[in-house]
């Protein structure tokens, strides 16, 4: 299933479940360099090779299980699925993203 979305944002593969979204509504993923860990970076501004999921715990979890890193970024990588979850548990958004705990009361 293929989730056309909008026109003005592009559309990436969520590595978790291998459905496409708009990049706004995915959290990007960056390997640092230098080393195999895998960082997310919800603001989109790190350099290098991405890789995206979708923000909740069941695409992260299918993400770690099936090793899907390793493929994204064409290297050993290593992913920590605690600091993806806290992340997304945050509401923490990328640049084009909104969340419920971003909205002031009022």
């Amino acid at each position: 299933m293929v989730n056309k979305g909008s026109s003005r944002s592009p559309i990436r593969t969520c590595i978790g479940c291998r459905l496409t979204d708009d990049q706004a509504v995915l959290l990007r993923l960056v390997r640092n360099p230098g080393s195999a860990r895998v960082v997310p970076d919800p603001q989109r501004r790190k350099t290098g090779r991405g890789a995206w999921v979708h923000r909740n715990p069941e695409c992260v979890r299918r993400a770690v299980n099936r090793n899907a890193a390793n493929r994204a970024f064409r290297a050993r990588s290593v992913v920590d699925e605690d600091e993806l979850l806290a992340v997304i548990n945050l509401g923490i958004t990328g640049v084009q993203g909104s969340t419920m705990t971003d909205q002031k009361a009022g």
